[in-house]
């Protein structure tokens, strides 16, 4: 069923192949994420945001298979992104690890992603694996779903799961994600909003 209603959103929605956005901007980590964020505030008081890899990740027809991390040392992903962000609250991950799960929408519109965005505050190089779904928001469908495998996460810096690129015009929102770093997996308990 997933695998018909991404055709058939694929056919429905115009052709997209690269949405790419600039390189990351040098931004400082306590930068205000985007206001019609509706996690905001979650995400200013624990150092958490994300960003979009429209056009780094790799991409697949259906939308299925393996995430892409994407490295941003001390820039705040988000605010050097003009792409929609809507992530769950902020969870731990491990002692001075933070993470969210994000559903992503393209500046034009027309494509989505699901993301996890990983925050290693501790002093050491961490290791760190992530999973996500991106969900239709009308049909309660599964459109996708990615896994990053490990990857370490630098000092004081964040990391970025990102899925393919999936040309989508209808409303999604990410779920049933997941992150493991030092040994342990969180599970994140709520879906995002949808964008």
């Amino acid at each position: 069923m997933k695998r018909i209603l991404v055709r058939a959103a694929l056919a429905a929605s115009f052709a997209v192949t690269a949405l790419g956005v600039g390189g990351a901007a040098d931004a400082a980590s306590a930068a205000p994420v985007h206001e019609d964020n509706a996690t905001q505030d979650s995400m200013a008081s624990v150092g958490i945001a994300a960003d979009t890899a429209w056009a780094t990740g790799p991409r697949a027809g259906d939308g299925t298979g393996d995430g892409a991390w994407r490295a941003y040392g001390n820039t705040n992903p988000i605010t050097s992104s003009s792409s929609t962000w809507r992530c769950t609250k902020s969870v731990g991950a491990g002692w001075n690890i933070n993470a969210q799960l994000c559903a992503v929408r393209s500046a034009f519109s027309a494509g989505a992603q699901a993301a996890v965005i990983v925050r290693n505050n501790s002093g050491d190089l961490v290791s760190a694996e992530a999973y996500a779904e991106l969900w239709d928001d009308p049909h309660g469908e599964e459109i996708a779903s990615w896994a990053c495998g490990k990857s370490g996460v630098a000092a004081n810096s964040w990391s970025v799961c990102f899925g393919h690129t999936v040309p989508y015009a209808f409303p999604v929102f990410a779920w049933q994600g997941n992150v493991t770093a030092l040994g342990g997996t969180r599970y994140f308990e709520d879906r995002t909003p949808t964008v």
